[in-house]
């Protein structure tokens, strides 16, 4: 079967309680998979920019996003030109490409495809964190890219990752997320993304929620040291949190079953979500 993709800007606003003294306005956060430049990336731009114009997020979190060779050109900064209000932005790429998806050759200025994040807040620093590499099951390499924000007084933490549609990988990459989340401490964090997740099989997402694997889904990872709320871990999957319609949060159609592909996790302790 044929498989119909279909691009989704998701939309959320995090209000979190930063201490027990302040309490911080709506953060607005987003995610979208560009999906490179094809179908008329010079007329589709208008399109996006006018969406994002017109939901107005804080940040966003970009997936499958292309750059010129030497990275002087990508799409965040021909966003940027149409969005002046995004001050600050990241991009990170992630692999070289040579033929696009139907076996082409890739459209000449655009060779890079990657990561990448616009913001109206200061970036005060970024990096990335490779998650798995490319081999024969995953022709791309997949991270994690990491920013931190200084957002009313405060320090906010946004990743935005892009896992492997392959199923062993996405385990690969939720076990190498959640080690570096809990490293690093999910306290004030926001993960989006495009998760590639199937319906039949959300073990790896749900991983990233709690911070341990289920034993009848992910094969035992190995290195892996389960964390949860004890350690203060644990997310939030946004959609069922502001939407009462949990089927609506399904984004992917092969034709015989759905499943859901873009999430916005925040950490949930002293914190709630709000649509937006």
């Amino acid at each position: 079967m044929k498989a119909v993709r279909v691009w989704l800007f998701c939309v959320v606003g995090f209000l979190a309680k930063l201490n027990t003294e302040v309490s911080a306005k709506n953060l607005v956060v987003a995610t979208y998979n560009l999906w490179n430049v094809m179908f008329q990336w010079d007329s589709r731009k208008y399109y996006i920019a006018d969406m994002i114009h017109q939901a107005n997020p804080d940040i966003i979190g970009f997936q499958e996003a292309r750059a010129d060779a030497n990275g002087k050109r990508n799409q965040l900064k021909q966003l940027q030109t149409l969005l002046p209000e995004y001050k600050y932005h990241v991009f990170h790429s992630t692999r070289t490409v040579d033929k696009n998806k139907f076996g082409k050759n890739a459209i000449k200025g655009w060779e890079q495809e990657g990561l990448g994040i616009l913001s109206k807040y200061s970036i005060v620093m970024s990096h990335h964190i490779p998650l798995s590499k490319a081999g024969e099951s995953d022709e791309s390499p997949r991270v994690l890219l990491h920013i931190q924000i200084e957002y009313e007084h405060h320090e906010i933490f946004f990743m935005v990752v892009h896992f492997s549609t392959n199923k062993k990988l996405q385990c690969q990459n939720a076990m190498r997320l959640i080690n570096f989340v809990s490293s690093t401490g999910a306290d004030r964090t926001v993960i989006v993304g495009d998760f590639n997740t199937y319906s039949d099989y959300e073990w790896p997402v749900a991983a990233v929620l709690n911070g341990f694997f289920l034993p009848n889904g992910c094969p035992k990872p190995v290195g892996f040291e389960p964390v949860g709320a004890e350690q203060g871990y644990g997310f939030d999957d946004s959609w069922p949190m502001t939407n009462l319609d949990k089927k609506g949060g399904l984004t992917f159609s092969n034709m015989v079953s759905l499943s859901r592909f873009r999430y916005l996790v925040t950490f949930h302790i002293n914190g709630i979500m709000e649509d937006k």
